[in-house]
């Protein structure tokens, strides 16, 4: 084998994934199937299913769409056939690692055909390659023509080689869309708009980069679309090959987010040639474009060591000369990393940074540099390390927590990364067990540790300094017990679902430390659990799910077509998890999702609903319609951010003035619509928004040890829930729980509960009667209404409210409670949600006095029921 400057950077690499052993005896080409499952690429962003194909030699390993009818990788990334879902290093510790979403080598379509035909041309050997065929249709992008793709692997080779074919065999000439597209998604760092001759794109936070680079050096044109935008075909970067686009005549793009037609002429063809290159980090994705377009270059080894001489792992080394960054990259489990510079003589400026850590700088002159490996010292670490237990009635244990840090004394609060980091992320820590380190810029700091809103909370001040870490002991205490009740939060997404890039892992982690004992995985049109996330996290003690799903229609939208439905089966390696196909119309898919496993029974929920439109005005000609029809699909629906703000939907005035989902669901139930509500926090970053807002679900089993999905299901179906933001809401009726039924009476007793963790206050309790405020069932602290705890000021006691109310009704009513701070707000802790008043509502009891059967009275409460106009602007398929 050739001696080439990839075969010498085989470090060991400290990021996470799977080491898997280089393919002995040659590459190979598989079409995936159970037996193939070990060897399959790691990493968080893996999309493979079984009937995709399977590439792996020495030194890569890399899947392929296969050619299914519908081949979605996920929600936003769709009609994959043919295009790169996963590609790594197997030859570099910590190189299997997949970050990429997808590439597109023959253009990216929606609602077209892809590929319709793969062939292995060779299935093990030296080389191996696989072509795929999309036949010529016409009415798609471009004149019709003819596309096949190859990809070919080599031993040796640490980059995957693709050629594509556009034929036209008309008789004219043919304006075809030639073109490629990178999913680079999200938090992954994209190159600057212009035309190159390679591209690299870095996912610094994860780790792992992505090299594109044609044969001898073509060039290719980049838009510098923005990582964050990811919805179909708007989505990803497009990379156009300015030699073969028509002149710049004034010719016209071939559509939105198109490039200029590519003449063809008859029967002729235009072939692109391109690479694509995984590594850990740019200098590797570095070294290997350097090789394929024949440059000159100086490889400089770099050691980065501690004041002690021990590797630092991790650390971000650049390179730069005149402001320009020419090589950058990060260190491994042994300190090392190769930067590959321009072996033009001349001084570079390499500058060291970890978080924890003061910045290093040297200079250096390459190619002198290149002659012995650059050790650089940097200096000691800033940190604090954190050791919490929790005690309850059982005893003592470890278990989730959660910190968030403020800087004190004109120190700022730390930033530690953007929200879709697993456990570190702006000024919040979750931890599984209680014992982490943070690293933090010298400073003054105070820590809040809890755990969720039945938890206390501990408050502690620190110092840290380079070389003075600071240790910070705590316990926090359960502050009080709900027998017979489990907190869940039914709506939360990871990055399965593409929207989110929330790793799983550290989803579970946030999800636990935030007091959630509950959570199906409702992951974009895929069926999945959190089960093994679970059990990798030892977190199964204290949290449970269920395989579950968000179907969501495409192209939506969003606030009509997206629901969920849990327990399920997965069906492994099946599209989807074996999920239903979207649709239109929200009828035909909730009605795919309600009757999926062979109508095995299940609990269906309508989220975040528009509901003048889903309801009652399907065609949105501003007149009621009845809607799209789910109503008997749906047994509850989300309100979410919205039952804070009930009550003051309720006390205004104005019947033109803007009223949140809430107030409308008060109006369907008032219209004799029996649809629950649950409160989620549809959470797609990490960080504040893990358990931001959850529902407390009626269950005989509270151990989350023990929970059944089943019978949690049934609780919900049946309404036995309260939406909480924070405080514990109980209510009864004669003993009869939210949801349930009181007939043949016009005396009952009404029990009404609240308990909150210390530092939230619950200062008014109102019932509502068929959805309106009844001033006799109105309490709080401020008018010295019994039932409210007696301490001074808020938090002085776990019971907040408790009381018992005789009740009388003349006519048959639904009656909900809603245990609101009026003169309180969340508070710090909670984040970007600090403003908000702590806030429950239950889900209504239904009396029907002369026992004849409940009668809905058909209250509008004053404001029309709602409708819908075609100028509605809708969040569509972002939910």
């Amino acid at each position: 084998m050739k001696n080439s400057m990839w075969t010498r950077l085989g470090l060991v690499c400290w990021f996470a994934g799977a080491f898997i052993p280089p393919q002995a005896g040659g590459a190979e080409i598989v079409k995936i199937g159970p037996e193939h499952s070990r060897l399959l690429p790691a990493g968080k962003e893996v999309d493979a299913i079984f009937g995709d194909y399977l590439l792996r030699s020495d030194r890569i390993a890399a899947t392929v769409g296969g050619v299914a009818s519908v081949r979605d990788a996920n929600v936003n990334t769709q009609a994959v056939q043919g295009a790169v879902l996963d590609l790594v290093r197997l030859d570099l510790a910590g190189g299997n690692n997949d970050l990429l979403d997808a590439y597109y080598p023959h253009g990216h379509y929606l609602d077209a055909p892809g590929p319709i035909h793969a062939e292995i041309l060779r299935a093990e050997g030296a080389e191996v390659a696989i072509r795929f065929t999309r036949a010529a249709v016409a009415g798609l992008q471009g004149d019709p023509v003819e596309v096949e793709t190859e990809y070919r692997l080599r031993d040796g080779e640490p980059f995957l080689r693709i050629v594509t074919t556009y034929r036209n065999r008309g008789s004219k000439r043919a304006n075809a869309a030639v073109y490629d597209k990178i999913r680079a998604d999200t938090l992954f760092e994209i190159p600057p708009a212009g035309d190159t001759d390679s591209l690299i794109y870095d996912e610094p936070w994860h780790g792992a980069a992505y090299g594109v680079v044609r044969a001898g050096g073509n060039l290719i044109r980049s838009y510098a679309n923005p990582a964050g935008k990811v919805y179909f075909l708007e989505g990803g970067n497009r990379l156009d090959f300015p030699d073969l686009l028509a002149k710049p005549d004034g010719t016209p793009p071939l559509g939105k987010s198109l490039p200029a037609p590519s003449p063809i002429p008859a029967g002729g063809e235009v072939v692109v040639e391109r690479d694509l290159v995984p590594g850990r980090h740019p200098a590797d994705v570095q070294a290997v474009i350097a090789e394929r377009l024949g440059r000159k270059v100086a490889m400089i080894p770099v050691r980065v060591v501690d004041p002690a001489g021990k590797p630092v792992r991790a650390a971000t080394v650049k390179a730069q000369r005149d402001k320009t960054v020419h090589s950058t990259g990060r260190t491994d489990a042994d300190g090392r990393l190769n930067l590959i510079l321009s072996d033009d003589p001349g001084e570079h400026d390499l500058t060291v940074t970890q978080r924890g850590r003061a910045e290093t700088r040297l200079k250096i002159n390459a190619p002198k540099a290149a002659d012995r490996p650059v050790e650089i010292v940097v200096g000691p670490f800033s940190e604090a390390v954190f050791d919490v237990e929790a005690v309850t009635a059982g005893g003592r244990h470890r278990g989730p927590v959660k910190v968030v840090l403020f800087g004190v004394d004109g120190t700022p609060d730390p930033s530690l990364g953007p929200a879709a980091l697993p456990t570190q992320a702006g000024n919040l820590c979750v931890s599984g067990d209680g014992v982490f380190s943070v690293p933090l810029a010298p400073g003054q700091y105070e820590a809040i540790i809890g755990r969720g809103p039945e938890f206390t909370r501990e408050t502690r001040r620190f110092a840290v300094d380079y070389g003075k870490p600071a240790t910070i002991r705590a316990e926090i205490h359960r502050g009080f017990d709900t027998p017979g009740w489990v907190i869940a939060d039914l709506h939360n997404h990871t990055t399965a679902s593409n929207d989110s890039i929330a790793d799983t892992r550290g989803r579970v982690v946030g999800i636990a430390a935030s007091g959630i004992e509950f959570a199906p995985a409702t992951e974009h049109n895929r069926i999945t659990s959190f089960a093994s996330a679970i059990e990798a996290e030892h977190l199964g003690a204290f949290l449970q799910s269920a395989a579950s799903i968000e179907l969501s229609g495409r192209p939506g939208p969003g606030d009509i077509n997206h629901q969920i439905a849990f327990p399920l089966r997965i069906r492994e390696g099946a599209e989807g998890g074996g999920a239903p196909r979207t649709d239109r119309d929200p009828n035909v898919q909730m009605g795919r999702l309600f009757h999926l496993d062979d109508d095995a029974e299940k609990f269906v929920q309508q989220n975040h609903p528009s509901i003048g439109w889903l309801y009652f005005d399907k065609d949105q000609d501003g007149k009621p319609d009845g809607g799209f029809g789910t109503r008997p699909l749906t047994h509850a629906m989300e309100l979410n951010r919205d039952i804070p703000k009930l009550l003051k939907d309720l006390e205004k005035s104005d019947p033109e003035a803007k009223r949140g989902t809430a107030f409308r669901w008060l109006q369907m139930l008032n219209q004799g619509d029996r649809i629950y509500g649950t409160a989620n926090s549809d959470a797609h970053a990490t960080a504040f928004h893990n358990g931001s807002i959850f529902t407390y679900i009626q269950s005989a089993v509270d151990d989350p040890a023990r929970l059944d999905a089943l019978a949690l299901s049934r609780a919900v179906k049946a309404g036995r829930t309260v939406m909480s933001n924070g405080p514990f809401l109980e209510v009864s009726l004669d003993s009869v729980s939210p949801g349930g039924d009181v007939g043949g009476k016009t005396s009952s007793l009404l029990k009404i509960r609240v308990l909150c963790a210390a530092e939230i206050d619950v200062d008014r309790v109102q019932v509502l009667v068929n959805g309106r405020p009844d001033p006799a069932l109105n309490w709080t602290r401020a008018s010295g209404s019994l039932g409210f705890s007696t301490g001074p000021g808020a938090g002085s006691e776990p019971a907040q409210f408790e009381r018992d109310v005789p009740l009388t009704l003349a006519t048959d009513a639904h009656l909900i409670v809603i245990a609101t701070g009026e003169h309180s707000r969340l508070g710090r802790y909670h984040g970007p949600y600090e403003a908000q008043p702590p806030t429950a509502v239950s889900n209504p009891i239904f009396v029907d006095v002369d026992g004849g059967g409940f009668t809905a009275n058909r209250d509008t409460l004053g404001v029309p029921l709602p409708v819908s106009s075609r100028t509605k602007a809708s969040s569509a398929d972002k939910d």
